[in-house]
């Protein structure tokens, strides 16, 4: 059976190809330890990816129409504001990064969740300070507030 392409389908397929052929050829090389995280998973999306090879798209080069979405709630009677930008999965679940403004600060940082969408914690630092000054530092007393706004708020309207 053959298939017709268009000629952007066949340059996306070259494109991937030549990549992934990169790839191959650094690890047969250098080994595969010398992938960076981001090869590593590139490969491996492309080894999972069923169709044509023309249709695969990695992940990371698409956009996710939650980007930008803003949760918005109440902390002791201070506006809490988180701005989503991404999602990653990695050891300890899955990762929400993105912006939060509170209590005359802004922070990035990520949300973490299991599988099922719970949270599991959040790491967040600031974004206005020149040290090292983390969310976690500046909720003495608030910390329970803080989780439920993103177990409550944050995590079902993010969460697939």
């Amino acid at each position: 059976m053959k298939y017709l392409i268009t000629e952007s389908q066949y340059e996306i397929l070259i494109e991937n190809q030549k990549y992934v052929d990169s790839l191959l050829d650094k690890i047969s090389e250098e080994g595969y330890q010398s992938l960076s995280i981001d090869e590593k998973r590139y490969l491996d999306e492309f080894s999972k990816h069923k169709g044509e090879p023309d249709e695969f798209v990695y992940s990371s080069d698409q956009h996710d129409e939650r980007e930008g979405e803003v949760i918005e709630g109440e902390i002791s009677g201070l506006p809490i504001k988180y701005t989503f930008s991404e999602e990653a999965d990695n050891n300890d679940g899955i990762g929400y990064y993105g912006g939060l403004e509170f209590d005359g600060d802004e922070y990035f940082g990520v949300i973490i969740s299991d599988e099922r969408g719970h949270l599991v914690g959040y790491d967040f630092y600031s974004v206005l300070s020149d040290d090292d000054v983390r969310l976690q530092d500046n909720i003495e007393g608030l910390e329970h507030e803080v989780s439920l706004f993103f177990s409550e708020n944050v995590l079902p309207e993010l969460h697939r």
